[in-house]
Parts: structure tokens; C-alpha cells; sequence
């Protein structure tokens, strides 16, 4: 159906989009059928109708679009762009206005609210986590390989004793070794003295922990002595006097002299150690099948018991050495050995 194209005057006191709405109607037409005649979208008859302003392109193509369907309603132009920018101004405001109020209302912040179970509840979290990180640095200690100090001898050193203090720290449950022979250390700390043979000596300390975890170190002394000189054979001897001669691995000794002075020695391989007693001394040591005994009193000198027990085969290399026998043995003064 094709309107008559008549024009009216618009009443101000009715809306634009009530206005083009009652007009289509009135001419039975639907806005597919005016979108077909006018060549213009319906989605923007129906912004035009519902004055949803905020659908419609652009002012140039809208003032068109206005104009077209006005003129095919039969409806003055001028008095419908009148009441479209009216509209459209109100609109705009009230868009400003709500868009002020909400840039000002302030930012809500989460607000939290401490109670006495929340307090409660973060304190056993943070002794939890205490615990765990405690259990934690224990288990790491544990599983880790011990620390070994060495505060003396320093290494490469140079001396002119026959005998040097070999100290340290390690961990408190470790077992120490110097020369894979196991020394005394109390708490972690450890002390021995060590008979040097006359040249390079190395001393090779081991810390070992109840999970067997090693650590090593190692360090080189130089020892510059003098040849030892043999004595004359006394007229009459007295008392007793035991020379012991470490063989190809290191010992350790125990001795205690007339029962009464208590001296603990380290050995290296070849060196010696002498012993002096007015009636008796007992020796306990680490390894008799590595020692070797020249003993002198009122009955004899210098008589050579050679080693204690017959000597293991010198391992060379990486190889472990022989497992050692510990022996105890007592000279008095008056004993005889034939």
C-alpha cells in the first residue's frame, strides 16, 4: 500500500517515536513493508519508533533517514528533527548524569572480618608451617653428607717435629677416620696426634653419618728430621723402654705406663713411637698385623718381636686395605723373651 504524501503539522505535546509509530499504523503498513518502500532498515525504524537513539549510525545518514520517512508518513520534517534532537539532548543528559554519579561513588574495598576462629585458625596454619619447614631442614641435614673443618695442620705445611696435631670439627653423630682408621671425636670435634715418617706425609680424614653419607678431605705435611741416632748398649738398663715401629698401614696406640700415665698416638706408616716405664706398660693397638715391637729392660735390648701377628700384603691403589686386628699386650720390666 502506498501512502498519499501529505504533510502535517506535529502537535509538541506528542514524542517522535509514539508519532511515526501511530502514523505507520494508521496506514496499515507494517515496517518490513516501509523498510521495502524506503530502502531504509527496519532495526532503524524501530530505533526511530522505541527512540532507542543509541541504534542509529551516524547524524548525517539519521537526519536522512528521518527526513525519508517523515515525508512518506505525510509528517513535517522540521517539526519531527525538532522533536528528534530535543529527544536525542534529553537523552544524552541523563547519560552524562548517571555516568557523574557513578564515576563518583567510591570503590568498594573487601572488608574482612577478624574473628576469633580466624585467629585461631592462622596461628595453627603458621605453627604447621613452622613445623614442617623445621622438619624439613632437619630431613636435609640429615640426608646430607658431613662438613669436615680442618683447623690444624694446615695443608702443605712445612715442620721440623716428628709429631703434629691433627684437630677439626665435623658433624656431632659422624664417626671420623684419618687413613681409614676410626679416631675418637666427641660432639663433632676431634683431636689426634700424629708421628710423621720424615718427608711427605698424607692424611686422608673421613666424616661417615648414620646414613653413610661420606665427605673427604685431604692434606700433606712435610716433615724434616733428623736421622735418629742408635744408642750404645747400657751398661745395666733400667726399667723398660718399647720402640714401636708402625708397618705399610697406619695404627693407632693406647698406652699406659706403671699404671698410671695414659698416652693415646697416631701413627703413619713407618713411623715410630717410643715408650719409656720404670715396671711395666701395656699397648693396645689398632692393627697388630701393622706393628712392630723392639723391646729393652733389666733381661734383655733391643730384642725385635718384629710385627704382632704376621702382616697383610700391601694393597695398592683404590683397594681397601686388609681388615685390621686389634691386639693388647703387656712387658713388664724383668720379662725375658727368648
Amino acid at each position: 500500500m502506498t501512502p498519499e504524501f501529505t504533510t502535517k503539522k506535529i502537535a509538541s505535546s506528542g514524542g517522535l517515536g509514539e508519532l511515526l509509530k501511530s502514523e505507520r499504523e494508521k496506514l496499515g503498513l507494517s515496517i518490513k513493508e516501509v523498510e521495502l518502500n524506503i530502502r531504509i532498515r527496519s532495526k532503524y525504524i524501530e530505533a526511530f519508533e522505541t527512540m532507542d537513539y543509541a541504534r542509529l549510525p551516524d547524524d548525517v545518514y539519521t537526519k536522512g533517514f528521518l527526513k525519508n520517512y517523515t515525508e512518506y508518513l505525510g509528517i513535517d520534517y522540521n517539526d519531527a528533527l525538532a522533536l528528534f534532537e530535543k529527544s536525542r539532548s534529553i537523552e544524552n543528559k541523563i547519560i552524562k548524569s548517571q555516568s557523574k554519579v557513578k564515576s563518583l561513588q567510591p570503590i568498594k574495598k573487601p572488608r574482612i572480618l577478624i574473628t576469633p576462629k580466624l585467629i585461631t585458625g592462622t596461628l595453627v596454619l603458621l605453627a604447621l608451617s613452622a613445623v614442617v619447614g623445621f622438619l624439613l631442614w632437619q630431613f636435609s641435614i640429615f640426608t646430607a653428607p658431613p662438613t669436615i673443618v680442618i683447623d690444624s695442620p694446615q695443608n702443605n705445611s712445612t715442620i721440623d717435629s716428628a709429631t703434629i696435631v691433627l684437630s677439626g670439627t665435623t658433624n656431632e653423630e659422624a664417626t671420623v677416620y684419618v687413613n681409614d682408621i676410626e679416631i675418637k671425636s666427641s660432639e663433632g670435634v676431634f683431636r689426634e696426634v700424629i708421628s710423621l715418617q720424615n718427608g711427605a706425609n698424607i692424611i686422608k680424614i673421613a666424616s661417615v653419618n648414620k646414613l653413610n653419607k661420606r665427605s673427604e678431605k685431604s692434606i700433606t705435611v712435610m716433615a724434616r728430621l733428623l736421622p735418629l741416632s742408635i744408642a750404645p748398649m747400657p751398661i745395666a738398663f733400667k726399667g723398660i723402654e718399647i720402640k714401636v715401629t708402625a708397618g705399610d698401614y697406619p695404627i693407632t696406640l693406647d698406652a699406659v705406663i706403671d699404671d698410671n700415665d695414659k698416652v693415646h698416638q697416631f701413627l703413619m706408616p713407618g713411623t715410630v713411637q717410643v715408650f719409656k716405664g720404670n715396671t711395666k706398660i701395656s699397648l693396645v693397638t689398632s692393627n697388630a698385623k701393622s706393628t712392630m715391637i723392639i723391646i729393652s729392660n733389666e733381661k734383655m735390648f733391643n730384642k725385635d718381636l718384629g710385627f704382632l701377628l704376621p702382616p697383610d700384603k700391601k694393597v695398592e691403589g683404590s683397594q681397601p686395605i686388609p681388615k685390621p686386628e686389634p691386639k693388647n699386650i703387656e712387658f713388664s720390666k724383668d720379662v725375658e723373651i727368648k
